[in-house]
């Protein structure tokens, strides 16, 4: 027996469009952001740490990341972490010094530095920590190296501008 079209439209195409929106990753809360600031010349000098997204990694293994530490701002690439590459590095994670730090509020940062701003969800916890540029401290230095080390299967360029992810 046929499904008949007018039950095909009214309730087969509803329920698969449905499910094709929840399973949507950029529905969900991203488990990792890092944001970058600019600093703001004074003088005659350029600034050193332009501002936009470092990374945004889900737990799914969805990434978005600028395309190269010299891109951040300008240039984005998407792609998905193997899960056991994402496993590797929520593990890293979850034992991170720099994580275990004390959550910073910016205070004490001058106005004109650039800093990063490191958001992490782990389910109903956010933490933030706020990271002054430059800085080669071990914890969030590791961070990012890791970050920009993640292979990245069937990477792809994307306009930022038509990604929508929460901070």
């Amino acid at each position: 027996m046929r499904t008949p079209l007018p039950y095909f439209i009214f309730v087969v195409l509803p329920v698969l469009t449905f499910h094709c929106v929840a399973a949507d990753t950029t529905n969900s809360l991203p488990t990792l952001v890092i944001r970058q600031f600019p600093d703001y010349p004074l003088g005659l000098q350029g600034s050193r740490f332009p501002g936009g997204l470092i990374a945004v990694l889900w737990s799914d293994g969805r990434m978005i990341r600028a395309a190269g530490s010299n891109t951040v701002g300008k240039s984005y690439v998407e792609g998905i972490v193997s899960a056991p590459n994402r496993e590797k590095f929520f593990l890293f994670l979850t034992n991170s010094v720099a994580l275990r730090n004390q959550e910073a509020d910016g205070e004490g940062l001058p106005h004109h530095a650039a800093f990063q701003l490191i958001t992490l969800n782990r389910g109903d916890r956010k933490s933030k920590w706020m990271r002054p540029l430059p800085d080669r401290k071990a914890g969030f230095y590791e961070l990012e190296e890791r970050l920009w080390s993640l292979p990245l299967q069937t990477p792809r360029p994307v306009d930022l501008q038509a990604i929508r992810w929460y901070d």
